[in-house]
Parts: structure tokens; C-alpha cells; sequence
């Protein structure tokens, strides 16, 4: 557990790597830290989604503000650099920049989330594309305000 704590102090970005290092532990006599490390390791893992989910959302107001000033979204984050962003934000899973994905309708701003390192995870997120778990979408001002898309037909056993 002390191990855990000193992975806690790091910087966000380093910690992943560093508690896999702790996992698994060896087969000692240790059989309490057994079974709370597993805990650790999932209270973690929420932590590292819910401030890639926060980085991504003030990522993505920079965005925003950049394409307020210049009528048309960053093509890469370093475009946000200085003057909406002091630096490229870093992804807490992979300590990498945070990822710019253009789409039809707008740009998304994503993590690579725990889907690199578990790829049998499947991943639907209301809103963001297929395969993206963490991040923060901005629409086309064309296609923002508009209903929402008619539901997918359900099964008899959804309804």
C-alpha cells in the first residue's frame, strides 16, 4: 500500500505505468495487500478517466474559443498554444498529447482511455465515435440546437 501511495505522488501521467509495475503482486505472505490492491488499482483508473474527461473538456473550450477568433477548428492542439493553452495537455493514460480527431460534424478531443491497454473492452459512448471512451465533442455550429437522432429500434427485450 505504501508502494501505491509513493505511485500517487507522481506526476498524473507517469502513474499508469508505474501501478502496472506494482501489479501482480508476488505470492507472499502479503494476502491482504492481495486483495485491495485490485481496488486501488480500479479507484485509480476512475481517477485517471475523470481528469482525462476534465482535460479534455478545457481542451476542448480552447477549441472553441480558437475557432471563435479564426472561423474554423485547430487542425492540431499545438495550434492553441500560447494563446488559448499555456502547453498541449497531456493524456493521464499514456502521458502522450491528448488526441484532435476531425469528424463531419465538429472535431472531438479523447484519451486513449483504458481501451489501449484492454482492446476486448467494448466501447460505446453516447456522443463521441466509435472506439473513443474519454474525450469531449464540439459540433459544427450548422449542426448544433438540432434534434436528437430518432432512437434505434429496440428489442423486445430493451423495451
Amino acid at each position: 500500500m505504501t508502494q501505491a501511495v509513493e505511485i500517487a505522488k507522481r506526476p498524473i501521467h507517469e502513474q499508469p505505468n508505474s501501478m502496472h509495475e506494482l501489479l501482480p503482486l508476488p505470492d507472499t505472505e502479503l494476502r491482504v495487500a492481495q486483495l485491495f490492491i485490485p481496488a486501488v488499482e480500479k479507484c485509480a483508473v476512475a481517477h485517471w478517466r475523470t481528469a482525462a474527461e476534465s482535460l479534455s473538456a478545457v481542451v476542448g473550450i480552447a477549441c472553441e474559443r480558437f475557432r471563435l477568433k479564426h472561423d474554423r477548428w485547430p487542425t492540431a492542439l499545438a495550434d492553441l498554444c500560447p494563446q488559448f493553452l499555456p502547453a498541449v495537455s497531456l493524456d493521464p493514460f499514456d502521458g502522450e498529447p491528448l488526441r484532435l480527431a476531425a469528424q463531419d460534424d465538429g472535431i472531438v478531443i479523447h484519451s486513449v482511455g483504458t481501451v489501449q491497454r484492454n482492446s476486448s473492452v467494448p466501447v460505446d459512448r453516447p456522443g463521441l465515435p466509435e472506439g473513443v471512451e474519454v474525450g469531449f465533442r464540439l459540433w459544427n455550429p450548422d449542426a448544433r440546437r438540432l434534434p436528437p437522432p430518432p432512437d434505434s429500434p429496440k428489442g423486445e427485450d430493451e423495451q
